[in-house]
């Protein structure tokens, strides 16, 4: 199936300041280091989302978001890994903004379906964080995981129709320090859990801008 350049969004969010909560830029990194993609398919590193979150996902065929997220159920592990659709994210609950720069992933999906410009699919990779707090580097249970992100990722892209190629030394377990720190089981990680009534998305915090 082609597609025009751009039309598929993977989107990494998070602040790289704030710990676990740069989970999804690790993934989109590495995975912009281990393969190269087609036209088709742009890689991006959100930071914080802000404003701009609209005009990043406006007018793209499919949507693929990476983020660390907080569940409601106490048997979260740190690291769990929870894959979430569009009709998932349809069912949240709006939240209060804490501020005007601060726009939550639904309610710009919400805004550009209304509009018409919105994604005709969404995936999103959460992972369940050990710790978000000032810092530059991912807690352990995080660290392992990247690669089990990168390779979901990889997953819903191949049921797309979309390949990548391996980069000269990259690949899912050859990517940045995270793969070598990880351990050999990395690329598994814990099991991944779909959307269910304990997995709900919910803000890390306060102190910096969230998606959920």
């Amino acid at each position: 199936m082609n597609r025009p350049d751009g039309s598929i969004l993977v989107l990494g969010l998070g602040n790289v300041l704030m710990g676990d909560d740069g989970f999804g830029p690790a993934v989109v990194n590495a995975l912009k280091d281990g393969f190269e993609f087609p036209p088709e398919v742009e890689l991006v590193d959100g930071g914080t989302p802000g404003l701009n979150l609209t005009a990043m996902m406006m007018d793209r065929a499919v949507l693929i978001v990476v983020d660390a997220i907080t569940a409601s159920s106490t048997s979260a592990t740190p690291g769990e890994l929870r894959f979430f659709r569009k009709n998932d994210l349809a069912r949240q609950e709006a939240k209060p903004r804490m501020n005007p720069h601060e726009p939550a992933l639904v309610d710009v999906l919400g805004f550009l379906e209304l509009a018409g410009r919105g994604p005709q699919e969404v995936f999103v990779v959460g992972a369940v964080p050990e710790s978000v707090k000032l810092r530059t580097s991912l807690s352990f249970p995080l660290r392992a995981v990247v690669p089990a992100g990168a390779s979901a990722v990889l997953e819903e892209l191949t049921r797309l129709g979309v390949y990548g190629t391996i980069s000269a030394g990259g690949g899912v377990g050859a990517s940045a320090g995270f793969f070598e720190a990880a351990g050999s089981d990395a690329v598994l990680g814990p099991s991944p859990r779909p959307m269910s009534d304990a997995a709900v998305m919910r803000p890390l915090g306060s102190s910096f801008a969230s998606i959920w």
